[in-house]
């Protein structure tokens, strides 16, 4: 994981994950943490909460299926995985 150097308002943050550190087996970089790519659903959800864990103050994630595109939606707590390629939220946690 990285964490960027970018001036950011009190109370936002943001964070860049690598390929690598996780649990998943070749041919995904083991730090995968997509489940509509193929990988196993155990590993991804395992490498998931390793991440949520590392983080303080967070209490959700909110998982997008990457669409390579200019799509951004709200984050919700919601089963819904939306398709887009950022999100945001004014809910402290999230």
């Amino acid at each position: 994981m990285i964490t960027p150097c970018w001036e950011l308002p009190e109370g936002v943050k943001a964070l860049i994950t690598t390929c690598e550190g996780g649990l998943s087996a070749p041919p995904y970089r083991s730090n995968n943490l997509a489940l509509h790519v193929g990988d196993s659903r155990t590993s991804v959800l395992q490498n998931r909460a390793v991440l949520l864990r590392r983080q303080s103050g967070i209490r959700a994630i909110q998982w997008l299926n990457q669409t390579h595109s200019d799509r951004i939606v709200t984050a919700c707590s919601g089963a819904v995985i939306p398709e887009a390629d950022g999100c945001f939220s004014s809910q402290a946690g999230m």
